[in-house]
């Protein structure tokens, strides 16, 4: 066991530094250097970085390799879990319902839109619970918090639902919404923040009522589709699930193997095609996606690359500050604004979210004057919040020194149509 998990970090090691995907930029060399040794001092075996300025690619780089088993080569296209940057895409669809004019962020989730969905019998309904609105939950203050259970990415909650509604495991989205619709909420409505993944779960129902469409098939259609997106996708949880392009998940070295928790799968498993999370939160976290897929849609979400997605005043309620004002930031300089976190930066907002389960590492960052950045690996590092901490430093060093950027675009290598 000690000898395979040498091995592997060996493995790790020599990928990150031998493998390199897309066109070198002489001017960002630093950066693939920065990334190899983050990769290598964290035993992750792939990743891969994109940079938009001023809406042009001038940066896609794959590191390392996307299955240690067959050597494929980690490409800055390949498909990658990005955790919970899901709920900046949930978000979008949100936002695309609002501007069309199908939805208002002020409707009552239980009391206008989910009124098909009904609590457990015998159980006790907070009184709050019609208060709760879709502004709401996109500003994590809907009453359930991660913290305090509430949670369908954990399996005590979906097998807590299946007792509950006497259905198998996974239960499903509706029967996860309808157990929590029976549970007393932990705080009033607006009252105060509390990260929720239950809150972007129920999101993704509000998304499929109001459209009749499956929540993947709406986000694929109205959301992505018309940047040009066309490679993302909800993920699955066992490996034999795997899309065309995505990549194998690894956790870090020396952790041992679990059982699956879903049904008829009795086998020891790698942790990150163990968990229940992907069969639990789609809008919270099931989304796959290409480093330069997240890029892409920063860039036409805030119309540095164009056509822009969004009218000005629909970017504009992506970044609104909660009222009352709540924040997870004591100081009150960032807050959760609509899907994403945001940043005053000047006259503009900085925008960003990070996400990560057992097997993968993602984020993204626009600084709001055309400086974007976006990353995915294919690993669970030793400790994910420094990596993620060490990733977002070395990235923004970067926006912020770079005097002189390529003037190529590097997007019409990955986007046809461009």
């Amino acid at each position: 066991m000690r000898l395979l998990s040498a091995l592997a970090c060996l493995a790790f090691a020599a990928g990150a530094l031998e493998s390199q995907t897309g066109t070198p930029v002489p001017e960002l060399a630093g950066l693939d250097r920065d990334v190899a040794r983050l990769m290598n001092d964290a035993h992750i075996p792939g990743g891969a970085v994109a940079i938009v300025k001023d809406g042009r690619l001038v940066f896609a780089r794959g590191y390392g390799v996307a299955d240690l088993g067959t050597g494929e080569a980690f490409r800055p296209d390949s498909l990658c879990r990005v955790g919970s940057v899901s709920k900046t895409i949930t978000a979008l669809a949100i936002l695309r319902l609002v501007e069309t004019g199908r939805l208002n962020l002020n409707d009552r989730v239980f009391g206008d839109i989910l009124t098909q969905l009904t609590p457990p019998p015998g159980s006790a309904p907070d009184a709050r619970l019609n208060d709760i609105t879709v502004r709401h939950l996109l500003h994590h203050t809907g009453g359930h918090g991660r913290d305090t259970g509430v949670d369908p990415l954990s399996t005590w909650f979906a097998i807590q639902a299946a007792d509950v509604l006497r259905l198998p495991i996974p239960p499903g989205y509706p029967a996860m919404v309808r157990y929590a619709m029976g549970l007393p909420l932990d705080f009033a409505p607006g009252e105060k923040y509390s990260y929720s993944n239950y809150g972007f779960t129920v999101l993704a129902r509000v998304v499929e009522r109001v459209t009749g469409q499956v929540y993947e098939d709406f986000v694929r259609n109205e959301v992505l589709a018309p940047m040009g997106i066309r490679d993302m996708a909800v993920g699955k949880t066992l490996p034999e699930g795997r899309r065309p392009g995505e990549v194998r998940y690894y956790d870090y070295p020396r952790t041992l193997l679990a059982f699956s928790v879903l049904p008829n799968v009795r086998r020891l498993l790698p942790r990150p095609y163990a968990n229940l999370e992907l069969d639990a939160g789609d809008g919270s976290g099931r989304w796959i996606a290409s480093a330069v897929d997240l890029a892409r849609m920063a860039a036409r979400v805030e119309g540095t690359r164009a056509p822009a997605f969004f009218a000005p005043e629909t970017l504009k309620l992506m970044f609104e500050k909660p009222n009352p004002f709540t924040s997870s930031d004591a100081s009150g300089g960032s807050r959760y604004g609509l899907g994403t976190g945001v940043i005053p930066n000047g006259d503009v907002f900085a925008w960003s979210h990070a996400g990560y389960y057992p097997g993968s590492i993602a984020g993204y960052q626009s600084f709001g004057t055309g400086y974007i950045f976006a990353f995915v690996f294919n690993a669970t590092a030793p400790d994910v919040t420094a990596f993620l901490n060490d990733m977002y430093l070395v990235l923004d060093t970067l926006g912020n020194n770079q005097r002189s950027w390529p003037a190529h675009d590097l997007f019409p290598d990955y986007f046809p149509e461009d």
